[in-house]
């Protein structure tokens, strides 16, 4: 997973740069807008009507200059192809995204082993204590029989993974 994640940070690093400026002068937009209203609840659509109008112009003015830097066809490729590349880099950061908030996790996994079963001990400790309070305090009492009895499958029900094997604290 981290090898997938550096490798979508290292592929996407152009891009990023390529679109520094509109991103930068679009944000800085939004935030003075926000600040007029003295609200920071619109400064996402302050974004967006700000990037409407900036990005088309930043997008023909950075085709002009690869026009006229590398030629006709290096131009027109930029031209065609660059929002496309756009929606792959929006689609592979929120992907990379995921990926760098699943690695904490994962981390956590490999360096507590025995976590699971920890976890399914205190679980079973909690659900003793609990029955021993209900017992004490005689909770189900005053129920009638259909609660009692919906209580009960409930119950039974939980004590068993969703394949119906019975928890073993291992999955």
């Amino acid at each position: 997973r981290l090898g997938v994640f550096l490798l979508f940070g290292l592929s996407l690093l152009p891009w990023y740069v390529c679109v520094a400026p509109a991103a930068l002068c679009v944000s800085v937009v939004a935030d003075q807008q926000a600040r007029k209203v003295n609200k920071r609840s619109v400064m996402g659509t302050w974004k967006v009507l700000a990037g409407v109008g900036f990005v088309p112009m930043y997008h023909a003015f950075t085709t002009a200059c690869i026009w006229g830097t590398l030629g006709d066809f290096a131009g027109l490729s930029f031209f065609f192809l660059a929002p496309f590349f756009g929606i792959i880099a929006i689609v592979a950061t929120e992907e990379g995204y995921r990926l760098f908030r699943s690695l904490r996790s994962l981390l956590f996994v490999l360096k507590n082993k025995d976590a699971g079963q920890q976890l399914y001990h205190t679980r079973q400790s909690l659900k003793t204590d609990l029955i021993a309070l209900q017992e004490e305090f005689q909770w189900l009492q005053n129920l009638d029989e259909d609660t009692k009895q919906r209580l009960e499958k409930r119950q039974s029900m939980s004590d068993t993974q969703p394949e119906g094997k019975p928890c073993t604290g291992t999955s």
